[in-house]
């Protein structure tokens, strides 16, 4: 099992719309063959020490994928790129955490 962490930095004040923007695609992306889930999350303060400081123009997407294939054919799925090319002037920056489970 695959598991990614996709970090996305956008401009201030850019948050909500890439937000509302993913939330239309979820449907889809959850269609996607190997897909076993995809979260969309932001950032909150807590008291725990180990935690960073919370960042307001960061979304992290938290999704499992069946194979490594399953995941890099979804970065070329249509409406990923369709999506990327929508958000290009709000994304500042996107890293992707690439895990597989022990």
């Amino acid at each position: 099992m695959i598991h990614v962490a996709a970090t996305v930095e956008v401009r201030p004040g850019e948050r909500d719309a890439v937000i509302a923007d993913l939330a239309t695609l979820a449907p889809k992306i959850k269609a996607e063959e190997g897909c076993l889930e995809y979260l969309v999350a932001t950032e909150i303060p807590t008291k725990l020490p180990a935690q960073a400081p919370p960042r307001d123009n960061v979304i992290v997407t938290l999704e499992r994928w069946r194979t490594l294939k399953d995941s890099e054919a979804h970065l070329r799925a249509p409406h990923m790129v369709k999506f990327v090319e929508r958000n290009l002037d709000r994304i500042v920056k996107a890293t992707l955490q690439i895990l597989k489970s022990q």
